[in-house]
């Protein structure tokens, strides 16, 4: 003979305390968003409740950052029945009423009247920093030095952990996020709050590794390349221009062998420039998913840059424009000789020269 099913049991209702109404109201007064029990369960109590009207809009996972209402608030410390009065209190305001077996309406009107405390702002126990927490020296705007303290919130890991539950139901089988584990709250997590057992399982990221070709790209994206000038190049320049020189009683020769050697030496100088860019180009379109706008370079870069980068820009205007700039930071590089300064001395005559020859090269 079979043997009847058992019938599923009914599950025990909680039975429920009434607390005055001023109970309830000083609780819900005393309640914050961050604990300073929740870094150690030993330092003395101490919390704030971020009001509606401390809420910052900015790109970031926050509980600043969110609707301070959809964050439960906890007690400092479990005190005074705190604990109990949270969690009917919690029911009240979560419809949660089922949980019980009666709720006399009395203590619902009390607890509803009550919670609009919470949308503002309120601190207590800041007279003093316990020994135990620990500070983060920062600077202001003016440089001056401000000790902060960081603090947890265990309604907002509360709110994280029922997101991830969420997540979790619509991930491939096998798949989940990766979880650390904390101990917080001591021997007895109820007297640290009510929501802290949900920081003890924060989620686990791996460091941002660093990816030197995208910050080199940004650079180009935002400076351009720089013009600067090989050591070897100016200083083989420098002697050829000094020898010739002795060699003619302190005038350049103007002979065409002569000219072809100049304007040799200053294309290689050119050369190894535009090299550089054209180097800089090819990181940038290897880059250009990350560059902002996947533009490859900011429209607020001189046109010398831009056209460094993208020769479809070279015009007979551009090419005269970029000459000009290397032909003055060519006069204008230091470099040593035998240990002692130099720098490039050309004439009038020679600049003009040496723009033809530079503009000639683009």
């Amino acid at each position: 003979m079979l043997a009847k099913p058992k019938a599923p049991k009914s599950e025990k209702k909680k039975d429920w305390k009434s607390f005055r109404a001023e109970a309830y109201a000083e609780a819900m007064a005393s309640l914050v968003h961050f604990s300073a029990k929740t870094v150690n369960s030993n330092t003395p109590a101490y919390g704030v409740r971020l009001g509606r009207d401390r809420r910052l809009d900015l790109p970031y996972v926050a509980l600043s950052t969110m609707d301070s209402g959809s964050i439960p608030t906890d007690y400092r410390k479990n005190a005074n029945n705190a604990a109990t009065v949270l969690a009917q209190a919690s029911a009240v305001l979560e419809n949660r009423l089922g949980e019980y077996a009666t709720v006399p309406t009395d203590d619902i009107a009390a607890i509803r009247t009550a919670s609009i405390v919470l949308d503002e702002y309120y601190d207590s126990g800041s007279e003093s920093v316990g020994m135990r927490l620990r500070q983060v020296i920062v600077q202001d705007a003016e440089g001056g030095d401000i000790a902060l303290t960081p603090l947890s919130s265990a309604g907002f890991s509360a709110v994280l952990e029922a997101r991830l539950a969420v997540e979790h139901e619509s991930l491939p089988a096998g798949r989940k996020r990766a979880r650390g584990f904390l101990g917080v709250g001591g021997s007895n997590p109820q007297n640290v709050g009510r929501y802290v057992r949900a920081m003890g399982r924060p989620l686990w990221f791996q460091a941002p590794t660093e990816h030197l070709d995208v910050r080199k790209a940004l650079a180009i994206h935002h400076k351009g390349i720089d013009l600067g000038l090989t050591h070897a190049k100016l200083l083989d320049l420098h002697r050829w221009l000094h020898a010739m020189s002795l060699a003619n009683s302190g005038d350049m020769p103007s002979d065409l062998a002569s000219r072809n050697e100049e304007a040799k030496k200053l294309r290689a100088i050119v050369a190894e420039v535009l090299d550089r860019a054209a180097d800089a180009a090819r990181l940038l379109e290897m880059c250009r998913g990350s560059l902002p706008g996947e533009a490859l370079l900011d429209s607020d870069l001189p046109s010398i840059q831009q056209g460094l980068i993208d020769p479809s820009l070279r015009d007979p205007e551009w090419k005269r424009e970029f000459a000009k700039a290397m032909h003055a930071r060519l006069i204008a590089t230091e470099f040593a000789v035998d240990g002692e300064k130099r720098w490039l001395g050309v004439g009038q005559q020679d600049s003009i020269r040496w723009i033809g020859i530079i503009e000639e090269c683009v």
